[in-house]
C-alpha cells in the first residue's frame, strides 16, 4: 500500500471507531431508563385522544384516558394495518396506546 491509501484507511478506521464510541455512550446514557418492566416514555400532544385500550386497534375497549405528560413503561409493540401500537404499563393498569401518542423524551 502506498502512503496515501494507508492514511485514508486510518482515517476511515478512526471515524468508524468514533461512531461506535458515540453510539455506545448514547446507549449507556439511556440504559438507566430500561428495567425489567419496560422503557420509560411519556404521553405527548396529538390530535388523537390518549386512550389506553385493551387491544392494539381503535376498536379496542377504552380502559383509561391519559393526561399529557403521563409517564408509561413500554414493554411490547404491534402494528395493525398502518398503525403502530405500544403495550404500556401505567401504574397497575396495562394496555395499548398508539405509538404516535408516545415520546421517549421527557416533556
Amino acid at each position: 500500500m502506498n502512503g496515501k491509501r494507508l492514511k485514508i484507511l486510518w482515517w476511515v478506521t478512526g471515524l468508524a471507531a468514533l461512531a461506535l464510541l458515540v453510539v455506545t455512550v448514547g446507549l449507556f446514557l439511556r440504559a438507566d431508563q430500561i428495567d425489567e418492566s419496560g422503557i420509560v416514555a411519556y404521553i405527548t400532544g396529538s390530535q388523537a385522544a390518549p386512550f389506553l385500550r385493551d387491544q392494539p386497534n381503535s376498536d379496542g375497549a377504552v380502559l383509561m384516558v391519559l393526561d399529557l405528560g403521563t409517564p408509561v413503561r413500554v414493554s411490547d409493540s404491534s402494528t395493525r394495518g398502518n398503525v403502530d401500537w405500544y403495550f404500556v404499563n401505567v401504574g397497575e393498569l396495562s394496555g395499548w396506546l398508539r405509538a404516535s401518542l408516545i415520546s421517549f423524551d421527557p416533556p
